[in-house]
């Protein structure tokens, strides 16, 4: 997950830089939050879920998902190309999938606020469901973003 949020950062960085420089504009760093599970339910091998929480001033959404569209779900699809290139090479790489439903605009002073973070909240409790994690293993089944 490190080389995922680390080729996602840098993608990002680049596009911001980028378009910086492109509209004359001062370019101003973008914080990525995250969340992340581990999973193994009923095949042999793990697989992750991962919530990822963007400035809606940056990014009001994933945008068009065009094999070349420079969209941030093509940002975030290549990042995890590239983590997964690095430990899967020449073997079936594991795929990536975006729910239909799985954006989200908290708004700290809209009056949906407590609507959408309670839909938020549940959503994100799927994270901790028991039944799929492997405690005891010494893995590391979570993890989130830090200031």
């Amino acid at each position: 997950m490190t080389r995922f949020f680390r080729s996602l950062k840098s993608q990002i960085a680049a596009y911001r830089r980028r378009s910086a420089r492109l509209n004359d504009k001062p370019y101003r760093e973008t914080t990525i939050r995250y969340v992340w599970a581990k999973e193994c339910d009923t095949s042999t091998s793990s697989h992750y879920h991962v919530a990822l929480i963007f400035d809606r001033n940056v990014f009001r959404s994933l945008g068009d998902f065009g094999e070349y569209q420079q969209s941030l779900a093509n940002r975030i699809r290549n990042a995890w190309k590239r983590s997964v290139d690095a430990i899967y090479s020449g073997k079936e790489k594991p795929a990536i999938h975006f729910s239909k439903q799985g954006q989200y605009h908290l708004l700290r002073n809209s009056e949906e606020f407590e609507a959408v973070f309670q839909s938020v909240f549940y959503r994100l409790s799927y994270l901790a469901k028991r039944r799929t994690k492997h405690f005891g293993k010494r893995m590391n089944n979570f993890d989130h973003s830090r200031k």
